[in-house]
């Protein structure tokens, strides 16, 4: 009869209706944090902004995370190269995690270090005297223990950034679970 369900299908539907009440399924969240930068020079190894917190990246504690992309809005245009480290706890007991100052991991931050991203001068392209790079490929799985994430920016150039919180923005983009 046209309309019904077989048992196997019943249950497949059962199985499914539970997933989906569990909130496990396709869900994308865009995080922007402020990242404030000083108006001196940075050295190769700096860190850009402190230690960043990527708050709603992650749906909840022991869910994994993909970060599929990037978007970074360079206001100086300095499009300089970057790194990336991300964390699934606090890194900062016992790293060296200041603006302007050289990065060090400390006594228990290479631990909990769950990615590491590079950005290229090749991937930024100045539009109205801005650069601007989107970068679409990484595909990161990351899980975190606390429903956030950690980021630190490394700069392995030599930028000279305004002493604001709109001189490089940067947007991540992740598929949750």
């Amino acid at each position: 009869m046209p309309g019904t369900f077989g048992d196997q299908s019943k249950e497949y539907l059962k199985q499914l209706l539970l997933l989906i009440d569990k909130g496990i399924g396709g869900k994308s969240i865009s995080v922007t944090p402020t990242i404030t930068t000083t108006n001196v020079p940075y050295s190769s190894g700096d860190v850009i902004g402190g230690l960043i917190t990527l708050t709603g990246a992650s749906r909840a504690s022991s869910k994994t995370s993909i970060l599929k992309s990037i978007h970074i809005r360079d206001d100086n245009n300095q499009k300089q190269p970057l790194t990336f480290l991300l964390f699934n706890v606090d890194p900062s007991t016992g790293a060296t995690i200041i603006d302007n100052t050289a990065f060090a991991y400390g006594s228990s931050a290479f631990s909990k270090q769950i990615c590491k991203v590079n950005v290229d001068t090749t991937d930024y392209e100045t539009i109205d005297s801005k650069g601007v790079a989107d970068i679409d490929n990484f595909n990161k799985v990351i899980s975190s223990n606390n429903g956030t994430f950690y980021l630190i920016i490394l700069t392995t150039g030599t930028p000279t950034f305004g002493a604001n919180s709109t001189s490089l923005q940067i947007t991540f983009n992740f598929l949750q679970d």
